[in-house]
């Protein structure tokens, strides 16, 4: 279900009368039902991984943009999600600090599948692949918005960001095919056939994450 996937956004929606520890505690306490205790040694715990261990009992108007996507960051750690969402959510930090929360990410997520969005392109570096969602096809042609995100993915591709795509989108009917489109226009633009995987069954962006982890173990 839903409660299977954390996110974290580029807003950062902490509760301003709330200080930073108490912001990562109160999801796991109120609705997890985990002791206060445990939930703040595990607060800490990921407080410590993205860098503010020293920081747990400052209120968000004390800390910066950064830190504060930082602690949004932490409080989705402390529910060991199985998928995760992150929205552009390391944009406000910088080149240093984005590449030592990803190594401490890679280090610590285990078998949680990651998704990724960002604007910088060395924030998605080493990803297993890249996904591209279905958004319509017409005939044998990819829509307008599909083809950007084709061609974004491509270009990623292309640098080395990740070695596979995996195109997930509707092939609900018999004439109705977006993934094999997709696939025939990355092939057209020179990625190799072998490096396109499909998910014929991505009906939903949610039934599409889902199936990235449990069908594609990614």
């Amino acid at each position: 279900g839903y409660n299977h996937i954390g996110m974290v956004f580029q807003n950062f929606n902490l509760f301003p009368h709330f200080n930073v520890l108490h912001n990562l505690t109160l999801a796991p306490v109120k609705v997890l039902g985990m002791s206060e205790k445990v939930a703040e040694e595990q607060a800490l715990h990921q407080l410590k991984k993205v860098g503010l261990g020293e920081k747990a009992n400052l209120f968000p108007h004390e800390l910066s943009a950064g830190q504060r996507q930082r602690v949004a960051i932490a409080r989705m750690l402390l529910q060991k999600s199985p998928i995760m969402i992150f929205d552009d959510s390391l944009s406000a930090v910088d080149a240093e600090t984005d590449a030592k929360i990803r190594q401490a990410l890679h280090k610590n997520l285990g078998d949680s599948t990651v998704i990724l969005i960002a604007h910088r392109v060395t924030t998605l570096m080493h990803a297993d692949c890249i996904m591209v969602l279905g958004c319509g096809v017409r005939g044998t042609e990819p829509s307008p918005m599909l083809k950007d995100r084709l061609d974004t993915a491509i270009d990623l591709y292309k640098k080395g960001v990740a070695k596979k795509l995996l195109m997930s989108g509707d092939h609900g009917g018999l004439y109705y095919d977006e993934v094999n489109v997709m696939k025939k226009y990355a092939i057209g633009k020179g990625v190799i056939s072998s490096d396109v995987f499909m998910d014929h069954a991505g009906f939903s962006t949610y039934e599409s994450m889902y199936r990235a982890k449990n069908i594609f173990g990614v």
